[in-house]
């Protein structure tokens, strides 16, 4: 549900209480005036806490346009007013009228608090409901039982409290209809603009790439023009070369591409072997990527040592020119024997930087005859499409990372978490959550300034990376000076190792800024699904309170989730 809904119906139905509060003061005055209120003192003292309970609302109706509103702080308001009105029961009674007025009120005041729950995805429970309508029936009875509880007054209480319950759900439902048509409507409108600019950046999105297309097709018509002899031939590789250059635009994956390309000179040139190596972070590939197809059985431990010695000779040699392996069986170099009649090696750089090799055999005779242009120009657009795969791969890598830390950030976080929640229940597992947050930042702001401040989130983060990168965990800057460390399949004892291995290396760290040491100190809160929390969805709730109880009872130590700390058991 979107946060403009939220507002817009908070503010209106603050509109709704703004006017019943004015019909229920109006009414106290006219009751005083007109002498069916005995007590003036009573009468202030209503108007005073109904004017404080709209006031609230309206306080609250300002803070919900915030992010950081989630509607909880809407049960303290509720909470005092029914407290305050049920100590008004010990001052005198209210009119009839008054009492049903007053009644009224309160079943709204509960109804908005249950779906202040919905809309905000708050407390879930109804034991705040349960006070709430005792105090009101008590705000209500009270008057009527200064000195002795008959058993009639017992009935009568538990009749008020069974009434207002239902009055409670009743009235819900009726909100709940209301609010969900009013809901629909709204974000109808909303999603559909939504939708309607997303198809717009589609569109742009798909004209840059007709127009890079377009721009390969003039580039293929070129050599189409120099190469008149063998139109025919040079018409079906460069259909090949399109297929392959559009399959590349459709992927951002640079094992996909490979594939592709190596699938397609197999076809065109019916090729008895095509591999390709690429060298490790050619593109965002932490490992090297080895790729072939052939009509034989070949090893394939074999065919990549071969590949592997071949980039090796042209980065001695230097050399971008194809490199003759085997013509027409006479082998040049020791490698890939018996693998082809002719074999031929062909060199992948982009600008200066060798990055890769490609290797085709045929098992014809001059089975180069025509050239190796076609060769050329498919490692030629790889490698174009490699630098878009990059670029893209890199701006999506921006957009996953904290400006500052260079860590994920919380966009991200939220993306990857809820993946992994799905698989664990449906495939089940365990999964870690730890939360660190560094104590008394604000004093090394105060201290040292907010550089200062920077610098030591970051080197909070270098090491929280550091950590999760050892024992292939998901480091997560999660907002201000609080991170994550995400343990999928990691059980509690291995989480608290490495929380305590976390915990040693930030404290021992100096960092240093301006000629002088910085030395900081965190709070951790570790939760495991499911040995502390039986609700997959609360782990991470559950890190965040255990960190939370960490900092308020001395900082510096690492809490379990639902556990005390050793120090604290010693104490």
């Amino acid at each position: 549900m979107s946060r403009e809904f939220k507002w817009e119906y908070i503010r209106r139905q603050q509109k709704f209480y703004r006017a019943f509060a004015f019909i229920i003061i109006a009414s106290l005055i006219i009751s005083r005036t007109c002498g069916l209120l005995q007590s003036t003192r009573l009468m202030v003292y209503y108007v005073v806490i109904t004017t404080l309970a709209c006031m609230a609302d309206q306080i609250f109706a300002v803070f919900a346009k915030r992010e950081s509103f989630n509607g909880r702080t809407y049960k303290i308001k509720c909470l005092l007013f029914f407290i305050l009105f049920a100590i008004g029961g010990i001052f005198g009674s209210l009119t009839l009228p008054l009492v049903i007025l007053y009644l009224v009120y309160g079943i709204l005041i509960i109804c908005e608090d249950l779906i202040m729950d919905d809309l905000f995805d708050s407390y879930k429970g109804y034991t705040f409901t349960i006070i709430y309508v005792l105090l009101l029936s008590a705000g209500i009875i009270i008057p009527y039982v200064k000195k002795e509880i008959q058993s009639a007054d017992i009935v009568i209480f538990g009749a008020m409290i069974i009434g207002i319950g239902l009055a409670v759900v009743l009235v819900r439902r009726i909100s709940i209809l209301v609010a969900t048509s009013w809901s629909e409507k709204f974000n109808d409108v909303y999603y559909k603009s939504q939708d309607v600019q997303k198809e717009n950046e589609k569109l742009l999105e798909l004209q840059e790439r007709i127009e890079e297309v377009n721009n390969a097709i003039n580039y293929q018509k070129v050599q189409l023009s120099e190469t008149n002899s063998a139109l025919e031939k040079k018409n079906i590789e460069i259909h090949s070369l399109m297929d392959v250059m559009i399959s590349y635009t459709k992927s951002f994956d640079v094992d996909a591409d490979i594939k592709s390309m190596i699938r397609s000179i197999k076809e065109v040139k019916n090729a008895s072997l095509v591999a390709m190596f690429i060298e490790k972070d050619a593109c965002f590939n932490k490992e090297p990527i080895f790729e072939f197809e052939s009509n034989e059985n070949y090893a394939p431990n074999t065919i990549r040592k071969d590949t592997v010695e071949t980039l090796n000779i042209f980065r001695k040699n230097g050399s971008r020119e194809p490199l003759v392996i085997a013509e027409n069986y006479i082998h040049n170099r020791s490698i890939f024997e018996r693998k082809g009649c002719c074999i031929s090696a062909f060199p992948a750089y982009e600008n200066d930087e060798l990055y890769g090799v490609l290797i085709v055999a045929g098992d014809k005779y001059d089975f180069f005859f025509s050239g190796y242009d076609y060769y050329k120009s498919a490692v030629v657009d790889f490698t174009a499409s490699l630098i878009s795969d990059r670029l893209y791969l890199t701006m999506e890598d921006m957009a996953k990372r904290d400006g500052l830390t260079k860590i994920y950030n919380r966009i991200h976080f939220n993306r990857f978490y809820d993946e992994m929640l799905d698989n664990i229940k449906n495939n089940g597992g365990t999964i870690s959550v730890l939360m660190a947050d560094i104590d008394h930042f604000k004093k090394v702001n105060d201290t040292f300034g907010h550089l200062a401040g920077d610098e030591a989130i970051k080197a909070l983060a270098k090491i929280d990376e550091k950590i999760a990168k050892k024992y292939g965990c998901e480091a997560v800057r999660f907002g201000g000076e609080e991170f994550l460390l995400v343990m999928n399949g990691k059980n509690l004892d291995e989480a608290y190792r490495i929380a305590e291995e976390l915990h040693k290396a930030i404290r021992e760290d100096v960092i240093e800024f301006e000629g002088r040491e910085i030395k900081i100190n965190t709070s951790i809160g570790v939760a495991n699904y499911p040995e502390t929390v039986q609700e997959l969805d609360k782990v991470l709730d559950r890190a965040d309170k255990a960190m939370y109880y960490g900092k308020t009872h001395g900082r510096g130590r690492i809490i379990i989730d639902g556990r005390w700390d050793p120090e604290d058991m010693d104490k």
